[in-house]
């Protein structure tokens, strides 16, 4: 075998690697998100509308709004991730964006995704409880200190509040360990499932 095909094969073998990852991953987290996106925190009447005047002109392509359950935390963190295969738990060390919830556990106006940093989903969506924060059910410090979910395309052109469960925080992290642990995933199913984002 020459060295120009042996240099080809494993060029072709780290991209089947990082596509197989990437789209194995956004395939069974997205099957795992049907099950919980009717979960909604107990607040959730509460109008989550962003608030953008007509005149104004949003630096972000996209502004999330949303909440962490486990009860509703008041004055958590709030952070975006983006996706990065190469990570171990498969998100970027520096967050996106960050915010925090307000006194009705609710986050609002995160922006993502510039001119010059276009969206690219899935993004990771963390919510941790720091030394202000509170659960509003029991007034005391969160028992789960973190929650995370997953933002999929669909979630984004939906415009719908984003809610971190103790459910999609399972989910998540089952995805993240079965995408690590299932690098033979075949190429040609990964292709279809991008086709449904």
């Amino acid at each position: 075998m020459s060295k120009c095909s042996s240099t080809r094969g494993t060029q072709l073998k780290h991209w089947n690697w990082f596509v197989s990852k990437y789209f194995m991953f956004t395939y069974f987290l997205a099957v795992a998100l049907l099950f919980f996106t009717g979960c909604k925190s107990e607040n959730s009447d509460i109008d989550l509308q962003n608030e953008i005047t007509p005149t104004t002109k949003p630096k972000f392509h996209k502004l999330l709004k949303g909440s962490g359950v486990k009860g509703p935390l008041v004055n958590a963190r709030v952070e975006v991730f983006a996706f990065d295969s190469k990570s171990i738990d498969l998100r970027s060390d520096k967050a996106l964006a960050t915010t925090t919830t307000n006194e009705n556990a609710n986050f609002s106006k995160l922006g993502i995704g510039t001119d010059e940093d276009p969206l690219n989903p899935p993004y990771f969506l963390v919510i941790t409880s720091t030394d202000q924060t509170v659960d509003i059910t029991t007034g005391k410090t969160p028992v789960i200190s973190t929650l995370q979910t997953v933002i999929t395309q669909a979630m984004l052109d939906s415009n719908a509040a984003i809610y971190a469960t103790p459910l999609s925080t399972i989910t998540t992290k089952l995805a993240v360990e079965y995408a690590l642990s299932n690098s033979s995933f075949m190429l040609d199913n990964s292709l279809s499932i991008r086709d449904n984002f």
